[in-house]
């Protein structure tokens, strides 16, 4: 995965929000206009994230070739995009090559991603309407409810963070998990926003979930995230919960959680890593706070990591 993050001097440095964009910024509040624009590069799919201080209007084509997809994270004052009213969390997009107009009323914190027409529909497997290419060809707004857009929002600005610091110790496999959990979080603040349609023929929980083991060992020790399991079954983010909600009792989310958390564990007897590496295997497995990854480590396993890598590094001397 490839980070790069500039610094906003003056309006010039907001021409380009998303990689390749034509467009026209302006400033429409006196004052010294600062803030970042952090860009993030896996193959072809790319992501955003910026904020700015001051108030500006954005206009023209995002990109020709490559579905852009934005999300506001957070707003000083009103935002609207063409006649809608924007909040956080809300998601918007248009058709291959449609211009925009976006006006903030003061500084704001944006997000984005871009990505082809194969890329898009492969990851919408399983997700009905959003699996069709003509709704992303639509100009439209999306508003999940308050809580999953705050949640959203908050989590993609903390992963971009992350990832920025610890960009350089990210294996492959690192990298692909994160850049789909980055993608994940358009995918989950849309779909919420999107009524659902349960007109779905029934599906064996079980069997849903032998498949998803399944997956996990063609993958090895490779961590994996939703958008690929239902990418893999050709199911809907909905039909995966419920089916491991019946078959065990816990969400998939929590389910993969748990077998990072074993794959770490492993990593960390066979190699008594110090605590240096101990931050870089949680990353590579899909923990960006490794607080927090400490926490879920012990609750799973009665120690902390730092516990078990110190006993696996006696054992060896």
């Amino acid at each position: 995965m490839l980070i790069q993050t500039k610094q906003i001097h003056d309006i010039e440095d907001l021409r380009q929000p998303v990689k390749g964009a034509e467009t026209a910024v302006s400033q429409l509040q006196g004052g010294r206009l600062t803030g970042s624009v952090t860009h993030g590069v896996l193959g072809t799919i790319s992501v955003t994230v910026g904020h700015f201080s001051k108030a500006v209007r954005s206009q023209g084509i995002m990109s020709r070739d490559r579905h852009v997809i934005g999300m506001l994270l957070g707003r000083d004052d009103a935002v609207s995009y063409w006649s809608f009213d924007m909040r956080p969390g809300d998601v918007v997009f248009d058709g291959l090559g449609t211009a925009h107009d976006a006006i903030y009323k003061g500084g704001a914190r944006f997000a984005g991603i871009a990505l082809s027409s194969a890329e898009l529909t492969g990851l919408m497997v399983g997700e009905a309407a959003m699996a069709d290419l003509d709704f992303w060809q639509r100009r439209t707004q999306i508003r999940p409810e308050a809580a999953l857009g705050a949640a959203v929002s908050g989590r993609f600005s903390a992963v971009i963070q992350k990832l920025d610091e610890h960009a350089a110790g990210l294996s492959p496999a690192g990298s692909e998990f994160w850049m789909r959990a980055l993608v994940e979080a358009f995918v989950s603040s849309a779909s919420g926003g999107i009524p659902w349609d349960g007109n779905r023929g029934p599906v064996k929980s079980a069997l849903v979930v032998r498949k998803v083991d399944d997956f996990l060992e063609q993958n090895g020790n490779a961590p994996v995230h939703i958008s690929q399991l239902c990418q893999a079954l050709t199911v809907s983010r909905r039909t995966l919960h419920r089916a491991f909600d019946e078959a065990l009792g816990i969400g998939p989310v929590t389910y993969l959680r748990r077998q990072r958390l074993n794959h770490i564990r492993r990593a960390l007897i066979d190699s008594g890593a110090g605590t240096r590496s101990i931050t870089e295997l949680a990353l590579n497995f899909g923990f960006d706070d490794v607080g927090r990854f400490a926490g879920y480590y012990r609750q799973l396993f009665a120690e902390l990591p730092s516990q078990t890598a110190c006993r696996a590094a006696r054992s060896v001397r």
